[in-house]
């Protein structure tokens, strides 16, 4: 019986030594989604005549890979609703190295263009260019 409730003892000292002061640690969540790994630049927005606007900028990627990827240009009005919204390509379909940008433009006429107040631009990526990295030494591999 002593040796029971020793091992007992000694099993919650144990783990009690393994947790936090109160309690188990937590860690913090970490996201499935990545971050935006990308700013955007430059970016004009002008009405030229009645509706027609004429949207220009650079994406510059911020991630650590080149991407490809799209644009899409948000109008609204006030109360941050949605007018008109449109897409549009990005360093004409070429990827875009890491460190460097890539331009977008678009000209597009909008029937309520008097509503519109606040022009906002969201980066798509449609593929994060992934090598594998070359081995330094190839092991049985033919001269």
């Amino acid at each position: 019986m002593k040796r029971a409730v020793f091992f007992l003892i000694c099993w919650v000292l144990l783990f009690s030594m393994t947790t936090s002061l109160y309690g188990s640690e937590v860690k913090p969540a970490q996201s499935f989604y990545s971050s935006p790994s990308y700013e955007v630049e430059n970016l004009e927005a002008v009405m030229h005549e009645a509706g027609l606007f004429y949207v220009s900028g650079v994406i510059r990627n911020t991630d650590a890979y080149p991407t490809t990827g799209y644009v899409v240009i948000y109008f609204t009005n006030d109360s941050d609703e949605v007018i008109a919204s449109d897409e549009t390509i990005v360093n004409h379909k070429r990827a875009i190295d890491p460190g460097n940008t890539g331009r977008f433009e678009l000209t597009k006429k909008i029937e309520k263009y008097n509503q519109i107040n606040k022009t906002y631009i969201e980066y798509v990526v449609q593929k994060k260019i992934i090598t594998p990295k070359k081995p330094l030494i190839s092991i049985g591999a033919k001269r």
